[in-house]
C-alpha cells in the first residue's frame, strides 16, 4: 500500500508539471498519452489522482481531464499481455542575442523595405538573426522602424514553433520599446515574423547614436514517443577492466619481457599497436628492456593495456617515479603518457625541484613544463628561496657556463643586489634580486 501511496504521488507531481506550462493542450493523442499513465497506476486508484490532479490544475483543463477518466474506467484489468511503456517529452530550449547598432543617424533614410542583420546565433538546434529596417519593412510602416525574427533552417520542409520578445534599448540600457510574439510557427512558406510598426522613429532619434535590438527567442521541441528503457544510464566501457584482468591473469600470452631480473607476460598483437618503437623485438619468443626499473615497466604495461595509470597507496606516486615514466613514455612514444607526467610534474614545482625539473623538461623537450619551471622562477620570492637551497649551490659549481654578476640595486638599498645568473643553461637567463647574506653564501 505505501508503495502504491508512493506512486501516486509521483504521478501527481508529473501531471501537475504538465498543466503548470501554459503550453499544454489536450488533442487526442495527449489525452490517449495521460489515459495510459493514469491505468498504470490500476483503476482502484484512479479517482483519487484525478481528484487533486483537477485541484491543482487550471478551469480550463477540468473537461479534459474528465475525459481521461471516463477513458481509464474502460481500461480492462484482467490478466493479460503487458502493454510497452513509452514516453515523450516535450522541451524548450531558450536564449537571448544582443544586436548592437551603432551610428543610428548614418542608417536613417536608407528607404523602406532595406535592413540590417544580427550575426547568426543558434537556438533550440535551428539557426536564427535579427532584421531591423531603420525606415520600415513595408510602405504602411512609414514614421516606423520594423524588426524582425528570421528562421535560417535550410531543410525544405520544417515547422519550428517558437515565443519571442524583441526590446530595443538605448546607450544607458533604458527600454525603448518591447514587443513580444506569444506563439508562431516558422516555415519555409513563413520563416520571418516580427513588427512591421515595432518602434516610432522619432524614438530613436531622440534617443541615442547607439541603440540594442534584444531578442530573447524560446524554441518549442516535441520529439515523437520513446522506449522508457532507451532513457536509461548507459554502463561504462568494461573493455579497460577486461584487458586489466587478461593482463595479470596471462590468458593468451605469447611473448615474454625480461626487465631488470623480472620477466613480464604479454600479448605481441597489444605490444605492436601500442608500443611501435620495440621494433622487431616483439616478434621473438622474449626480448628484454634494457636502462628501465621493473616497477616501472609494470606501471607502463599496465598503461599500455588500460590507457590508465594503476592504482596507488594515498600517498601518490613518487616524484622520481613520475620522472622515470616520463622518460619511459617519450621513450616509446607514448605522448598522452607524457602529457600526463608533465601535468603531474607541474603541480610539484617549489624551490628544491624546479632545477632538476627544467632540466628533465630540457632532455625530454616537454615546453609545457618547462614554461611552468621558468614561471616559478620568475618570482623573486621564489628565486630567493631557489639560490638558498643545496641543489642550486651545487649548480653553480657544476655548470661550467655559469657565470655570477653582482650589482648594487641603487642608494637607499644597502642590503640589496641584483644577481644575474648568465648561463646556457636550458636556453635560459635568470634575473632575481636576493638579500646581501645570501649572496656570500652563493659567492
Amino acid at each position: 500500500m505505501v508503495a502504491d501511496s508512493h506512486g501516486i504521488s509521483l504521478l501527481v507531481a508529473a501531471f501537475s508539471s504538465m498543466f503548470a506550462s501554459p503550453m499544454v493542450t489536450f488533442g487526442h493523442r495527449r489525452q490517449a498519452h495521460l489515459a495510459a499513465m493514469v491505468a498504470a497506476c490500476g483503476h482502484r486508484h484512479g479517482s483519487t489522482v484525478m481528484e487533486l490532479v483537477v485541484a491543482r490544475s487550471q478551469h480550463g483543463e477540468k473537461m479534459g481531464m474528465r475525459r481521461v477518466w471516463r477513458n481509464t474506467a474502460e481500461v480492462d484489468h484482467g490478466e493479460g499481455p503487458r502493454v510497452a511503456e513509452t514516453s515523450s517529452r516535450c522541451v524548450t530550449e531558450g536564449a537571448t542575442h544582443d544586436f548592437v547598432v551603432t551610428n543610428y543617424p548614418l542608417l536613417d533614410g536608407m528607404g523602406f523595405g532595406r535592413y540590417i542583420r544580427s550575426s547568426t546565433f543558434t537556438v533550440g538546434g535551428y539557426d536564427w538573426n535579427i532584421r531591423f529596417y531603420p525606415d520600415g519593412g513595408r510602405a504602411d510602416a512609414a514614421g516606423y522602424a520594423s524588426a524582425f525574427l528570421s528562421c535560417l533552417c535550410q531543410l525544405a520542409k520544417y515547422e519550428v514553433r517558437t515565443k519571442f520578445t524583441l526590446t530595443m534599448l538605448d546607450d544607458q540600457g533604458d527600454v525603448q520599446e518591447t514587443r513580444e510574439i506569444g506563439s508562431h510557427v516558422f516555415s519555409p512558406e513563413i520563416a520571418v515574423y516580427g513588427f512591421p510598426k515595432f518602434v516610432e522613429k522619432s524614438k530613436l532619434r531622440s534617443s541615442s547614436h547607439l541603440l540594442t535590438l534584444r531578442c530573447v527567442a524560446a524554441v518549442i521541441k516535441e520529439p515523437p514517443a520513446e522506449c522508457r528503457t532507451s532513457l536509461a544510464a548507459v554502463p561504462p566501457t568494461e573493455l579497460p577492466g577486461q584487458l586489466e584482468r587478461t593482463l595479470k591473469d596471462g590468458i593468451g600470452a605469447d611473448v615474454t619481457i625480461l626487465v631488470g631480473g623480472r620477466q613480464f607476460r604479454a600479448h605481441r598483437f597489444m605490444l605492436a599497436m601500442r608500443l611501435p618503437l620495440l621494433d622487431a623485438q616483439i616478434f621473438g619468443p622474449t626480448m628484454e628492456v634494457a636502462d628501465m626499473e621493473p616497477d616501472i615497466f609494470e606501471i607502463l604495461l599496465h598503461y599500455v593495456y588500460t590507457d590508465s595509470l594503476p592504482p596507488c597507496d594515498g600517498q601518490g606516486y613518487s616524484t622520481a617515479a613520475v620522472e622515470h615514466l616520463l622518460a619511459a613514455a617519450d621513450r616509446y612514444g607514448l605522448g598522452r603518457l607524457k602529457a600526463m607526467c608533465q601535468g603531474e610534474l607541474c603541480g610539484r614545482i617549489d624551490a628544491n625541484t624546479v632545477m632538476a625539473t627544467l632540466a628533465l623538461a630540457d632532455q625530454y623537450i616537454c615546453e609545457r613544463l618547462k614554461d611552468a619551471c621558468l614561471e616559478f622562477l620568475s618570482s623573486e620570492e621564489s628565486m630567493i628561496a631557489v639560490i638558498a637551497t643545496d641543489r642550486f649551490k651545487h649548480l653553480i659549481k657544476s655548470v661550467p657556463m655559469l657565470d655570477l654578476e653582482k650589482e648594487p640595486r641603487g642608494k637607499g638599498t644597502p642590503r640589496q643586489e641584483v644577481i644575474k645568473v648568465r648561463s646556457n643553461f636550458h636556453g635560459a637567463d635568470f634575473f632575481f634580486v636576493s638579500k646581501s647574506s645570501l649572496v656570500g653564501e652563493v659567492g
